[in-house]
């Protein structure tokens, strides 16, 4: 089990989903669909089809790109609005 608040982001890869850390990563088999249903939508935004991403953990954003530890993350065009959004009500 591993602590909400110390996930970075979560990406999909094929049927699987890195689960990156302060401490590493995991790899579980699931969708980011059935994981962002269980997340608490005050720590955690969908930002792209294959990330989602913990708001605390941001460090940079860009016009179409964020930055966590070091790695930079897409936004997609649909998410824009709506991370800018939760941003800013933070």
């Amino acid at each position: 089990r591993i602590p909400l608040r110390d996930i970075l982001y979560f990406e999909n890869v094929a049927d699987y989903v890195r689960i990156k850390t302060n401490n590493g990563q995991h790899l579980i088999y699931s969708t980011l669909k059935s994981i962002d249903k269980k997340l608490p939508p005050e720590l955690f935004v969908r930002v792209h089809r294959s990330y989602i991403v913990n708001l605390e953990k941001i460090v940079d954003i860009e016009e179409n790109t964020l930055v966590i530890d070091r790695t930079v993350i897409p936004i997609g065009k649909a998410h824009r609005a709506n991370l800018m959004s939760r941003l800013y009500t933070l």
